[in-house]
């Protein structure tokens, strides 16, 4: 039995094995050195994380990972943002693809709905504020832009604290003379 534990403490202090170099920097002629990433690992790792959560690991931004990933046919291209036609008359125009963002809520034209959906969750949180209650409405399934939003907070909660009356509070001074308050005399020496 020592014979076991005298073996297990010399494997334990023996260097561990190095790890599995799976991205490296390649230096090239000009600009900034390439990171390589191994093809196989990415596969395999691209389908359990994605290249926010590998940019650590892989000592690199996440779009290094997409661009390689994209490099070795990893990953899908994303559609065009938009199309460049050069119309009959010369002239050039683009047309734009739907937006990744949700359309805004038919709710958002409605004042009085909006209103109405802000009063709710007002009275089931009430120390909420506009941003959180932006928050509340994206979880309802709403996407209203800031204006509206802050418009309706105004209607139904009023304006906020801030911007409401405020008394100013005077303070009253007592110097022995006009100049105290600011006169420094630099003639002063702490010796000792």
């Amino acid at each position: 039995m020592l014979d076991c534990l005298h073996n297990a403490e010399n494997q334990a202090m023996d260097p561990p094995a190095p790890g599995l170099e799976v991205s490296r920097r390649v230096k090239g002629i000009v600009g900034r050195p390439r990171v390589e990433i191994d093809r196989n690992y990415l596969g395999s790792v691209l389908q359990v994380q994605g290249p926010y959560q590998l940019a650590k690991t892989m000592k690199c931004s996440p779009r290094t990972i997409r661009r390689r990933a994209l490099e070795y046919g990893l990953a899908d291209p994303a559609p065009p943002v938009f199309q460049t036609v050069e119309n009959p008359d010369g002239t050039i125009s683009r047309t734009w693809f739907s937006s990744s963002t949700p359309t805004r809520s038919a709710i958002a034209e409605d004042p009085n709905a909006l209103d109405e959906m802000v009063r709710t969750a007002l009275q089931t949180f009430p120390n909420i504020g506009r941003q959180k209650l932006d928050g509340v409405l994206k979880a309802r399934g709403y996407n209203i832009p800031r204006e509206r939003l802050r418009e309706s907070y105004v209607r139904v909660h009023g304006a906020p604290a801030r911007f409401a009356r405020q008394l100013l509070e005077r303070r009253s001074y007592y110097v022995p003379a006009p100049n105290s308050l600011w006169h420094h005399d630099g003639n002063h020496s702490t010796c000792g």
